[in-house]
């Protein structure tokens, strides 16, 4: 049985998958199995995944005619055997230490259900340029459960999770058409599980038109990330001041893409 389940859904990978793909078969940690989740693609990712498989048995296909995102998110779940879970999104290549590090990370601070890492913002086609880490950098953990209710820090293929906690909370909301990531870090936080962060880049951030946020649903994502911090305030009987700090993250979630990246380099 593997220590770490990476599960993986995609629609229509197209060739930026394939670099998803190698970032986790060189992994410098080995102790994985990788479960990927088919929603219904028309391209050739099928044909992309069952080459990975043949050279690497850790590597299991589950085909779908098209299910939704939140249910093939729980079908990679229901379908892993890992004491973690470590999220991949199919256009976001990952660090080649990264479960190596956050091993090491989360049974050193076993009080965080979910530890996720810093990102590198790439653009288009481009691939991250990673740094090394030293030893006594590996296991830093930062807690950011607090955060959750004010903004989302947490980039979902970045993150690795207790299962057994995962399963607690209920993993995925099937209802959602958005956002299942960030109401499911709300979820964690409303059990009274921590959430911890590394403050190091361990995965690459894809930005790209073709992403819902980048395209004219950015109004409805926005207004769908305020209601759900709203509801979250309300339920935890949190300060109403919360509210206003979650207002300020949708106004500058408006901002051009360009510009956004320009501030969040500027002040990285």
């Amino acid at each position: 049985m593997p220590k770490v389940s990476i599960i993986c859904t995609v629609k229509n990978g197209g060739e930026l998958f394939k670099d998803t793909l190698e970032s986790v078969v060189h992994q410098s940690y080995e102790d994985w199995e990788l479960i990927i989740v088919d929603d219904g693609s028309n391209d050739n990712t099928l044909d992309t995944v069952k080459e990975f498989a043949k050279k690497n048995n850790k590597i299991q296909l589950f085909p779908t005619e098209g299910i939704g995102r939140g249910k093939a998110l729980n079908l990679a779940v229901k379908q892993s055997k890992g004491l973690y879970i470590a999220i991949v999104d199919a256009d976001d290549p990952v660090h080649p230490s990264k479960l190596e590090y956050q091993v090491i990370a989360i049974e050193k601070h076993p009080e965080f259900s979910v530890i996720a890492t810093e990102s590198e913002l790439i653009t288009g086609q481009s691939l991250p340029n990673w740094s090394k880490l030293s030893s006594n950098e590996k296991s830093e953990v930062k807690d950011v459960t607090t955060r959750i209710l004010i903004k989302n820090p947490i980039i979902h293929s970045s993150v690795l999770m207790n299962r057994k906690d995962l399963i607690e909370v209920g993993c995925y909301d099937e209802n959602r058409k958005s956002q299942f990531d960030y109401e499911l870090w709300i979820r964690f936080v409303q059990s009274s599980f921590r959430i911890g962060k590394m403050p190091h880049a361990l995965t690459a951030k894809r930005i790209h038109t073709n992403q819902s946020f980048e395209n004219k649903k950015r109004i409805n994502f926005l207004m769908n990330s305020l209601l759900l911090q709203k509801e979250a305030i309300k339920k935890m009987k949190l300060p109403r001041y919360y509210i206003f700090f979650a207002i300020a993250k949708a106004l500058y979630g408006l901002i051009p893409r360009k510009i956004r990246m320009f501030l969040r380099k500027s002040f990285s």
